[in-house]
């Protein structure tokens, strides 16, 4: 009885795989309106697949209040 309590535990407990490797991280992308940088959609900072945009405006991973000056890329899902 406690070796097959034993294997229950241990595929309750398993860790859950990671879905992919080289997944890439979300970040919200910023515009600057009046010199300040505005939060708008979350982006993605690592493969280049087509300008993150905001309508026509493209957005910016924000560096501080009113630095927003490195191209972000949408997300592709």
């Amino acid at each position: 009885m406690a070796f097959m309590i034993a294997i229950a535990g241990a595929f309750a407990f398993s860790s859950v795989p990671e879905k992919d490797s080289k997944a890439v991280a979300q970040v919200l992308g910023h515009y600057k309106v009046n010199g300040v940088c505005e939060s708008a959609i979350m982006c993605q900072d690592d493969v280049n697949t087509g300008a993150c945009q905001f309508g026509t405006i493209p957005l910016y991973r924000k560096l501080s209040n009113t630095s927003c000056a490195n191209p972000l890329w949408r997300i592709v899902e």
